[in-house]
């Protein structure tokens, strides 16, 4: 098959002739041409011999006879209708005429109800390499299946089944579209629609229409010069006006259909960059801010810029410029801030001295807790930071051991040596964790990153964890702050408490563990030997070397063993006497 003319863009409309030349040899070339006129792909008459199709006491014997044309009127008439510049069909009912057809150089045939079955007819069609329209109008599966086979020729070459019969004429009733989609999805073949209905009704302009839209690619209809004349196969046949506005009408569904792919046309794309909110800068945001819902907004705008479906993945991103208000976010706007991990950590300890180092299932307390927030996917690096006392250099070994950030400043300032580590690694946000707590869940971790920067937070915390599993978050900036107004930093090894007392000065924000992580009465951090006996038989029932079990595995183990909670459930975290976490009154002005 060299070609086909009908496909999913555009339906292949043919203007059927049938008895309507009157066997008047300038009839027939007047209905080919006003079928061109009229906007048609192709024209289709019906080639036969009298004698051959029907027998002689027929009740239409006479108007076949009446309207035969001999092989010489048939070479003038097909001459001319190629002329027009459209297609030439014809639907053969005889060997001879098919032959004839052949030598013609016809475009395609039909093959009509009247053939169905004929062994030697059949195979000749399909033989003939052209495109073959197969009418399967009230054929049964079975019989619809014997024909694609007697016509010998694999499907998809060329083959289409046109549903529709001639009921003199047709009742909507019996009309059917939605065999369209059955006949196409049982077959696999493309279908079509021969359109009978009375044609002085709305709907034999109509019918077709709606057929290609559900999913007709070949729509076949009577054509007549005047159906007023009431002349032969008037009664289903549409004027050349009227097959004229049937075309008009397919060709509107088509462009209504569009095409199949998914992306959406240009005139789709203006109209929702026209009307759909984009997010835009609710204020003036400077160079360097993390992005939270307090600079961000969603409106109509005329400038390109993310839609709301990205707003969350925005939320928490470095602004990469600075941009004035109302101003479109675009990707290239921002970027992923900078985490830290930073692990405060000392040696000296009252209640149990050295607690970083003591062996737990074969290596270092500190090299468990570096193992398991490695894992977090959203911290570019971790860093054990600790003070410049002699007894935690070796402190700074494991650092370089376990490969590593390690810093030592204050004994006393912990903020002040975060704010140098981030500031040495150009850090937006840092994550704090202490050495002493190796259950530390780095899936918690980025579930709390996460949540921080949804929120647009300045600090983020949990206490629905156990406790010694609760790493808090905050930003470069409001650690900054909050080192700036504090009273005393020599107490910031607590500081927490420099940003949950003063919610007024913070934006604060917290996650709450999912469920199976959610015992906030179980201790699991290193600070007494009790502590130091339940954490070790967690170790030494679920560690398996360089495997980093899941904080739920922990949690769920407790949940079996109370006995193993109950160990240390007496123990009772104490402030310091003295301790002073409040900032500066000064500081109630500033934010």
């Amino acid at each position: 098959m060299d070609r086909l003319w009908w496909s999913d863009a555009h339906a292949y409309c043919v203007a059927e002739v049938a008895s309507s030349h009157e066997g008047r040899e300038e009839l027939a070339v007047r209905l080919a041409q006003a079928a061109a006129q009229a906007g048609a792909d192709a024209v289709k008459f019906q080639l036969f011999r009298a004698d051959e199709l029907a027998v002689s006491h027929h009740p239409k014997a006479d108007a076949f006879r009446q309207i035969e044309f001999s092989p010489d009127a048939w070479e003038r008439i097909i001459t001319a209708a190629k002329a027009t510049g459209i297609h030439v069909w014809a639907d053969v009912y005889d060997a001879p005429s098919l032959e004839l057809a052949e030598r013609l150089g016809l475009d395609g045939y039909k093959v009509t109800t009247t053939i169905a079955g004929d062994p030697a007819l059949l195979p000749a069609l399909g033989a003939t390499g052209k495109p073959l329209l197969l009418a399967v109008g009230g054929e049964r599966e079975d019989e619809i299946a014997a024909l694609i086979a007697q016509v010998g020729r694999p499907r998809g070459d060329g083959l289409a089944l046109v549903h529709g019969f001639q009921g003199f004429p047709t009742r909507l009733e019996d009309t059917h579209l939605h065999r369209l989609a059955w006949l196409r999805a049982r077959f696999g073949l493309p279908v079509g629609f021969a359109d009978h209905c009375p044609g002085d009704s709305p709907a034999a302009v109509i019918l077709p229409a709606v057929a290609v839209g559900m999913g007709a690619r070949i729509i076949e209809k009577h054509l007549t010069p005047d159906r007023a004349a009431k002349g032969r196969d008037h009664v289903s046949a549409l004027n050349p006006d009227e097959f004229a506005r049937m075309v008009g009408a397919i060709r509107d569904v088509e462009r209504a259909l569009g095409g199949t792919e998914p992306a959406p046309s240009e005139a789709e794309a203006r109209y929702r960059q026209t009307m759909q909110k984009r997010v835009v800068a609710r204020t003036a945001i400077s160079a360097g801010d993390l992005l939270g819902p307090r600079h961000l907004a969603l409106k109509r705008t005329p400038d390109a810029g993310i839609g709301p479906e990205f707003l969350t993945q925005v939320l928490g991103k470095k602004a990469r410029q600075a941009l004035p208000q109302e101003a479109a976010i675009r990707p290239e706007h921002v970027a992923e801030p900078v985490t830290l991990i930073l692990v405060a950590v000392r040696m000296n300890s009252t209640r149990l001295p050295t607690k970083a180092l003591i062996p737990l299932a074969g290596k270092p307390v500190l090299a468990h807790l570096v193992e398991r927030v490695l894992r977090s996917r959203r911290a570019a690096k971790v860093v054990i930071c600790t003070s410049t006392h002699p007894d935690d250099r070796v402190l700074l070994e494991w650092a370089q051991r376990l490969g590593v950030g390690g810093y030592a400043g204050s004994e006393d300032d912990v903020m002040d040596r975060f704010l140098t580590v981030a500031g040495r690694e150009g850090a937006d946000l840092v994550v704090r964790v202490t050495g002493d707590n190796p259950l530390t869940d780095p899936e918690a971790i980025d579930a709390m990153l996460a949540c921080h920067g949804e929120q647009g937070a300045d600090y983020t915390y949990t206490d629905t964890l156990p406790r010694g599993t609760r790493a808090e978050v905050l930003t470069v900036a409001a650690l900054r702050r909050a080192h700036e107004w504090a009273e005393d930093p020599r107490h910031s090894e607590y500081m927490s408490l420099y940003f949950r007392d003063y919610p007024e000065l913070f934006t604060i924000a917290r996650w709450d563990a999912p469920e199976p992580l959610r015992r906030p009465h179980y201790r699991l951090t290193l600070d007494t030997p009790e502590d130091l006996e339940v954490v070790r038989r967690i170790y030494e029932t679920l560690y398996r070397d360089g495997e980093v079990f899941p904080l739920s595995a922990a949690v769920a183990l407790l949940d079996r063993h109370p006995e193993w909670a109950a160990i240390n459930a007496h123990v009772a975290q104490k402030l310091p006497a003295g301790l002073n976490t409040r900032l500066r009154a000064s500081a109630q002005s500033i934010r």
